[in-house]
């Protein structure tokens, strides 16, 4: 294969609205695709196809390597700017194959839509976005000043201001910590703001806003604290007030549990 050049980011005003998304590579092939034919298929019959493509602000594709790609597992490298989407029929992407088993798959799935987004030829990120913990995503949605500033994967999560304050203490702080981290418990799906994991113990640390003093949502809250302890996970609550008046008492806490726990791997 061709060396891939460094990406030039265009001279645009960041985004503060997602305008790019990370999708992931299963296989090699789907990467020859992309670098090759200059595309990428998303199926319109998946639970939750992202926002930013469905509203059309995608500008930007980048990949995330699974474990097909040996030492480059785990990491975003590669990016392309995105020049059309369309709606086609799965026989219109993927060609008649040669052997009759396969050929009767291909006759299930050949009238299904797929979103097929053309790009531009790939370029290479001037550094690789990292996944500590070998994550297992689908896609993530982010802004262009978050892909290009980006050095890990948590970098690329978007939350709410007060989550986003909160990341950057912890982030100074030196806490390795992952966002949006999917927890399944007795068959119920649970996404962490924050998941930090010790040499003893897990701890999950959550930012709860004005909202979550609500009853209803108390009772959720103390319900969610409930089934991540029962599968092991101690939990940490965070108000405004705590992040933004008292972010030394609360990165202490942090820091007391973590110890707490055995300390960082």
């Amino acid at each position: 294969m061709q060396e891939i050049p460094l990406f030039q980011r265009p001279a645009m005003p960041a985004y503060t609205t997602n305008n790019a998304l990370v999708a992931i590579l299963t296989n090699v092939a789907d990467f020859e695709i992309a670098h090759s034919e200059h595309w990428y298929r998303i199926p319109l019959k998946i639970k939750q196809v992202p926002k930013v493509l469905k509203e059309g602000r995608l500008q930007f594709l980048a990949f995330y390597h699974s474990r097909a790609f040996g030492k480059q597992a785990y990491s975003i490298r590669y990016v392309a700017t995105v020049k059309r989407i369309s709606i086609v029929k799965r026989k219109d992407l993927v060609p008649f194959p040669e052997t009759s088993a396969a050929q009767d798959q291909w006759r299930k799935k050949a009238e299904e839509d797929y979103y097929k987004i053309e790009i531009s030829p790939l370029r290479q990120l001037p550094h690789p976005i990292i996944s500590r913990k070998w994550r297992r995503i689908v896609f993530i949605e982010t802004t262009d000043h978050k892909l290009f500033a980006a050095t890990e994967i948590n970098d690329l999560f978007r939350g709410n201001h007060l989550e986003e304050k909160l990341y950057q203490a912890l982030k100074d702080a030196q806490v390795p910590v992952e966002r949006q981290f999917h927890v399944q418990v007795n068959q119920q799906h649970c996404f962490l703001d924050f998941a930090v994991f010790c040499s003893q113990g897990k701890l999950n640390i959550e930012c709860d806003g004005g909202y979550h003093d609500h009853m209803p949502l108390v009772d959720i809250d103390r319900g969610r604290n409930n089934l991540l302890q029962s599968a092991g996970w101690s939990v940490l609550r965070f108000s405004a007030n705590d992040v933004y008046n008292h972010p030394e008492k609360s990165l202490a806490l942090v820091a007391e549990t973590i110890a707490r726990y055995g300390g960082l791997p």
